[in-house]
């Protein structure tokens, strides 16, 4: 019934058949542009995403800050990310705009990507130079040249039709940050860093929030005045996440028409360096444990990178959300 992973020969067969044209390169987190020319529309089953670097600038030249602590810039950058994140969720544009947009088109079809070891490399003074590329900096992007690990900001948004009708909740964890906006709403907050309770004075106050044990003991007992109706699952195969997150986090509920499609606006980010990012759905029923389903937007599943750590466990049946066009907006008469 469930699968912590498909195999890599599995996931082989099934790219066989996957949409993605020759020039749309599936990378572990998302399919990446890879050509010359102007990006075609993503294939089929998608959700299309932009990449923000709070290292940079808006002109991509890297801050002074990142400059004079090349050592440890991830501790100097903490602002910056909590502001763009904030601005995000609330759907503004002003702090967005003062950090450097790639121009790589990528989109993505689910997020499960499992924690690994070793991608944290030494030599962060190279990497904060821009002098050298990583295989955890090509995650996303083809400009490796120019990229550094962590301190970036992904949002990917479009329409998905709901399967079936139900009442549900999205299930997710991440390092940094995983934020979920559906209908319009902000609906699952999750990771160790969380943007919605920092005020501006101290970063501090936002990250590892996740982790703290009065955050936890609130979560769970649904005090937490910024995350109510939000519940922390359990399972087996999340030990990790049991120990250190107190489980896997269930956000708000939702309910959902089948057929009926709805906005949907997936949020992840990294303050620091490499991470991991994992995006689940539970049905809320009258049986006491629904299994978890992966969140996904086409027939792909994901692929074990080496290295990793096998991820939560997840329903082999899980559905698939369609993405659809957008909605255009009635014209006055």
């Amino acid at each position: 019934m469930y699968q912590p992973a498909v195999s890599l020969l599995c996931v082989f067969l099934i790219s066989m058949i996957s949409p993605a044209t020759a020039e749309w390169e599936k990378r572990p987190v998302a399919y990446v542009w890879t050509g010359a020319e102007e990006a075609e529309k993503a294939p089929g089953g998608l959700l299309r995403g932009t990449i923000y670097d709070i290292k940079r600038d808006r002109r991509g030249k890297l801050k002074p800050q990142v400059q004079q602590h090349a050592g440890d810039w991830w501790n100097h950058v903490r602002n910056d990310y909590m502001e763009t994140m904030k601005d995000i969720m609330a759907r503004r544009h002003s702090d967005i705009k003062y950090n450097y947009e790639y121009k790589t088109p990528c989109a993505v079809g689910h997020l499960y990507l499992q924690r690994r070891y070793g991608v944290n490399m030494d030599g962060e003074l190279d990497l904060a130079s821009g002098r050298k590329a990583t295989e955890a900096a090509a995650d996303f992007i083809s400009e490796s040249a120019e990229a550094i690990p962590g301190g970036w900001i992904g949002v990917f948004k479009g329409r998905v039709k709901a399967p079936r009708t139900m009442k549900f909740r999205f299930v997710g964890s991440a390092d940094d940050t995983i934020i979920v906006r559906f209908g319009g709403k902000v609906v699952l907050e999750s990771g160790y860093v969380l943007p919605s309770v920092f005020t501006g004075n101290n970063s501090d106050e936002a990250f590892s929030k996740g982790t703290e044990k009065q955050y936890i003991q609130n979560l769970r007992s649904g005090k937490d005045p910024k995350h109510k109706d939000y519940k922390l699952l359990q399972l087996k195969s999340a030990g990790f996440f049991n120990n250190t997150f107190g489980g896997l986090v269930g956000g708000t509920p939702v309910s959902v028409k089948e057929g009926s499609d709805y906005p949907i606006e997936i949020i992840i980010g990294e303050c620091g360096r490499h991470g991991f990012y994992y995006l689940l759905t539970q049905e809320i029923t009258k049986e006491k444990n629904a299994p978890l389903m992966l969140f996904r937007t086409n027939e792909d599943w994901p692929a074990s990178q080496p290295g990793s750590e096998p991820g939560p466990a997840y329903s082999k049946d899980s559905p698939v959300w369609k993405t659809v066009s957008a909605k255009k907006k009635k014209k006055k008469s």
